[in-house]
């Protein structure tokens, strides 16, 4: 019943482009000590009961993960993790649990879901509290990170703060997304909902729409009117664009237009427009509220980087 659930909340959210964009996201509950996670490279809008779920022995992975330091983690450390998430997998004949096992493991909550939200990623650079009508919850803020170990890191030295295991939190993770943890699920969904439909009008974000691919130049993107001019953007403002375009990304030919780096295969046109679109929506808005929406240089050298996230690449054609 509760797998039924995970894959209902996985396709509602999972068809939103302005929650979760290609394979980003991930979802995940806890019975005991087993934890069911979204698995590495899939995207949440294709699961299904049997399909892009991975069963995790927690207890497991937490005792082989290193413990907490508050500082970038070692190669070393981050090599130790990726161990940590692999030999967790109750079954390893299905693929490897997402990439951000470490914070749904180390969050105390039933529930656990993990967006890239347009609407958190321009309301954490702003620096203000939630109103109070979205609902009852504890605002969680957490500095941009680096995925992984890192941000578990992050999110575990917030742990050590007095904490309500009944209060659902939301946990806004800067430059990146949110997390909705908490015991009721369709307390989540309420909660999220209340913010989406906020932020999104305060924002402006509905006006935009996914843009399209011109048959006369493969590589080039092309945004409606609907919006207004656009911009892209000369930084990455989140983890996943640093990710697909690590020696460089796209580049915005006029207030309209986006190149590519090269022509996308099939199988990438989606993904790479989503990833453009999210990319493009931030740094438009942010420049209008007159906010620094870029990740910080350490970061993108760092992330560009992680062994896991290559792994997490290599999964997505399985």
């Amino acid at each position: 019943m509760m797998l039924a659930e995970l894959v209902r909340i996985a396709h509602e959210y999972g068809s939103d482009i302005k929650q979760i964009q290609g394979a980003g996201g991930n979802f995940s509950i806890k019975q005991g000590t087993e934890l069911t996670i979204k698995s590495s490279g899939v995207l949440l809008k294709n699961v299904t009961q049997k399909r892009g779920w991975t069963e995790v022995d927690s207890k497991r992975f937490l005792e082989g993960i290193p413990k907490i330091h508050d500082r970038y983690p070692t190669k070393h450390e981050e090599s130790c993790y990726i161990h940590a998430v692999g030999d967790s997998q109750i079954d390893t004949n299905v693929p490897r649990p997402s990439m951000e096992l470490g914070f749904h493991a180390v969050i105390p909550h039933r529930w656990v879901l993990h967006t890239h939200s347009l609407a958190g990623i321009l309301f954490g650079l702003q620096n203000s509290g939630l109103p109070d009508h979205i609902g009852p919850i504890r605002m969680i803020s957490i500095p941009p990170a680096i995925p992984g170990l890192h941000l578990t890191w992050m999110i575990q030295q917030r742990l050590q703060d007095p904490f309500d295991y009944d209060v659902p939190c939301f946990w806004l993770l800067k430059n990146h997304g949110v997390v909705w943890s908490g015991n009721q699920l369709d307390m989540l969904e309420k909660l999220s909902c209340n913010f989406e439909i906020y932020f999104r009008a305060v924002f402006g974000i509905d006006r935009f729409q996914l843009p399209t691919w011109l048959e006369k130049d493969p590589a080039v993107l092309g945004f409606g009117l609907e919006a207004g001019s656009v911009i892209l953007g000369d930084e990455p403002t989140y983890p996943d664009y640093v990710v697909f375009f690590p020696r460089g990304g796209p580049k915005q030919e006029d207030p309209f237009k986006i190149r590519l780096p090269r022509v996308p295969k099939e199988d990438e046109k989606d993904i790479f427009c989503e990833l453009v679109f999210a990319q493009t929506v931030v740094s438009t808005i942010a420049q209008k509220l007159g906010v620094e929406s870029a990740l910080p240089v350490g970061l993108r050298k760092r992330i560009a980087s992680l062994e896991i996230e290559k792994l997490r690449l290599l999964q997505m054609r399985w």
